[in-house]
């Protein structure tokens, strides 16, 4: 038997892979604020709450601690979340896409078209976070000839 023995393709293979994501489980909700037992994350992040496994995550944005708890909004419909439900550490903040191709379309909140046109033709590499520096915006706007006092 002649050859080293490579590990190049399981390495790899392993730089490829997601990491286990970081969880928590809900305890309470009352009207809009879910409250949850973990994950460890900072305020303004965006996670989802896992429910159903017949329903799609709901993205929910943290918005604050409480005697250990961890406080979130959902960003969608709240009808059948319940104590026990998952909710999973996503690693970022709200981000819409943006570029050539979001010009003329209309998006909701969370950055998807609602306009029926279809999906949005940006690349993933163009997402920008929702809360961004203002002075970092006014640059940009101005950079594109935008006029940033007509609330643009």
């Amino acid at each position: 038997m002649s050859g080293a023995l490579s590990l190049d393709n399981y390495l790899a293979k392993v730089a490829q892979c997601e990491p286990a994501p970081v969880s928590g489980e809900v305890v309470r909700v009352t009207g809009l604020l879910v409250e949850s037992l973990g994950p460890r994350v900072s305020v303004g992040e965006v996670c989802e709450l896992r429910g159903r496994s017949d329903a799609p995550p709901l993205p929910v944005e943290v918005v604050g601690f409480r005697d250990g708890r961890l406080l979130t909004v959902p960003l969608g419909d709240t009808a059948g979340i319940r104590p026990g439900d998952r909710i999973v550490a996503r690693g970022g903040t709200l981000s819409i896409p943006v570029g050539d191709g979001m010009m003329g379309r209309v998006i909701d909140g969370l950055g998807q078209p609602i306009d029926g046109l279809g999906p949005l033709h940006v690349t993933e590499s163009a997402l920008r976070p929702i809360r961004q520096d203002r002075g970092i915006w006014r640059a940009e706007c101005l950079g594109r000839g935008m006029d940033h006092r007509a609330g643009w």
